[in-house]
C-alpha cells in the first residue's frame, strides 16, 4: 500500500515538475535573444522576464501621453553624450582619441514577432572610435 502511494506520489511530483518546464520554455520563446546565446536558467530567465515586461510597460506609458513624443524628441536632442579624450604622451606621433557614449532607452533593440507570434531581436548597434586632430 505504502509503495503504491509513494509511486503514485512520484509520478504526481513529475508531472508538476515537466509542466513548470514547458511553462519556462514558452516563456524563453516570447522573451528577445540573440540567436547564439545559451538556454537561460530559469531564475535568469524570470529576471529578464521582468525587465522586458517594464521596458514593454515604459514603451506604451511613452506612447499613451499625447505630448511625450515632442517631448521626448526635444529630450533627446538635448541630451548631450558624455566624452572622454584620450591623448598619447609621445611627441613623435600624437594622437587624440574620443570616447563618446549616452545611456539608451532601447535595452532590447528592435523587436519584431512572426506569424506564430515568437519575437526576434535585431540588434545593429556599432561602435566607431572617432580620431581628433
Amino acid at each position: 500500500m505504502l509503495y503504491r502511494q509513494r509511486k503514485a506520489a512520484n509520478e504526481r511530483e513529475r508531472k508538476r515538475m515537466c509542466s513548470i518546464n514547458k511553462g519556462f520554455d514558452k516563456l524563453r520563446l516570447r522573451l528577445p535573444t540573440l540567436p547564439f546565446e545559451k538556454k537561460l536558467s530559469k531564475v535568469d530567465t524570470l529576471k529578464q522576464a521582468i525587465k522586458y515586461i517594464q521596458e514593454l510597460s515604459d514603451m506604451l506609458n511613452e506612447r499613451s501621453s499625447s505630448s511625450s513624443s515632442r517631448e521626448s524628441t526635444a529630450a533627446a536632442e538635448s541630451q548631450q553624450p558624455s566624452t572622454l579624450i584620450v591623448s598619447s604622451s609621445n611627441n613623435s606621433n600624437k594622437e587624440v582619441l574620443s570616447l563618446s557614449w549616452w545611456k539608451s532607452s532601447e535595452q532590447y533593440g528592435q523587436v519584431t514577432r512572426d506569424e506564430n507570434g515568437i519575437p526576434h531581436v535585431k540588434c545593429s548597434k556599432v561602435w566607431i572610435p572617432n580620431s581628433l586632430e
